[in-house]
């Protein structure tokens, strides 16, 4: 029995599916459902449009957040901005506007950052995270109905705020640990380029950097000290370290160790 025939045997027979509410934000079904051992039963399903959010850094140690009320769950929290996908969009462009019609600030240097489904088992709608690397302030916010506030927060006090239940949603804690856990992987994702991300006539404007992690630089210093890295590997004896905004729980500042080694080729994360 080969290893596709195994998984096979756990697939879950789906005899149908019939439709209870079929609008422009969702289609709610009830499926016919067999599991492996010949138990039946019905399951609703409820399918969405795919929906955009965004990371905006400032380059400070710092993120774009709103501070508003979700009346479902009666509570005020703090959300990254982002919204629904238009039929034939790409997401990329979803996510930008959204940033700017909700607060007022324009991205710049965005980078995909992942995707994920918040409740797999019953619900399909993938979410797309995207970051920006900075952002240029257009104007008090369009939409007047989503932010009581928006502000800049210490990316160091995201940990916090959640333990608190003030960030709640599971695309804002998603992207936000992402970025929180692996500095690397942020920095290290491609480019999208400004000129693909237009709407409402607008273009974004070409801001070439100069750096693929200058939005991380809060200062830069160079050491000559001999380094040896996690994994037994010698470093070049000239390394740049730079601030990331980022503080361990002992509270001193997180550092970026970058050079050329094999062992860093993702950048490590230590204390200062």
């Amino acid at each position: 029995m080969t290893a596709e025939d195994s998984q096979e045997l756990t697939r879950w027979k789906i005899h149908g599916e019939r439709v209870v509410d079929d609008t422009r934000r969702l289609r709610l079904s009830i499926a016919s459902v067999e599991l492996p051992d010949g138990v039946t039963f019905e399951q609703y399903i409820l399918r969405m449009p795919k929906a955009a959010i965004m990371v905006v850094l400032d380059g400070r140690g710092n993120v774009l957040m709103m501070w508003r009320h979700r009346f479902i769950i009666d509570r005020w929290v703090w959300e990254l901005p982002g919204g629904y996908v238009d039929p034939g969009e790409d997401p990329v462009i979803t996510a930008a506007r959204e940033v700017e019609e909700e607060t007022g600030w324009r991205p710049r240097d965005i980078r995909p950052l992942g995707s994920f489904q918040p409740s797999v088992g019953t619900t399909d709608a993938e979410n797309l995270l995207y970051v920006a690397m900075g952002a240029d302030h257009i104007g008090d916010p369009v939409d007047i109905n989503e932010a009581e506030r928006v502000r800049w927060i210490p990316l160091a006090s995201v940990r916090d705020r959640m333990a608190r239940g003030e960030i709640v949603g599971a695309a804002s804690q998603v992207a936000l640990l992402h970025v929180l856990a692996y500095p690397a992987d942020v920095t290290g994702a491609p480019r999208i380029q400004q000129q693909s991300v237009r709407w409402g006539g607008l273009l974004h404007e070409e801001r070439p950097r100069s750096r693929a992690i200058s939005w991380l630089i809060s200062g830069a210093s160079q050491s000559t000290a001999a380094t040896t890295c996690p994994f037994n590997v010698p470093r070049p004896r000239r390394s740049t370290t730079l601030g990331s905004g980022i503080t361990f729980a002992t509270g001193r500042p997180a550092r970026l160790m970058m050079t050329s080694s094999p062992c860093s080729t993702r950048s490590m994360m230590r204390e200062s």
